[in-house]
């Protein structure tokens, strides 16, 4: 795997490997993609026709994927660990 995969996969575990309230594979999905965009670039489409409960619940995951994000950031700015080899793209 490479840092930026792993980067994927530590910040979206330290969400869900823990207690919270549960969350829908849509909604885990739209949070992955989010990660993966902030990471590596690449963004992706939905994958559910808008109006459904599944592509609000992918968009609900992007919003926290993005909250994710930022948080990791200013921590990286607080002198935390080490950034991912691609530079943060806003979107």
């Amino acid at each position: 795997m490479s840092r930026a995969t792993d980067l994927v996969e530590q910040l979206f575990r330290a969400a869900f490997d823990r207690p919270r309230d549960p969350r829908s594979a849509e909604y885990k999905e739209g949070v992955r993609a989010i990660l993966v965009y902030r990471i590596k670039g690449g963004l992706t489409r939905c994958p559910y026709a808008m109006g459904t409960a599944s592509a609000d619940a992918y968009y609900a995951g992007t919003d926290e994927g993005h909250r994710i994000w930022r948080a990791h950031e200013e921590t990286l700015a607080q002198g935390g660990a080490a950034k991912a080899d691609e530079p943060s793209q806003v979107c």
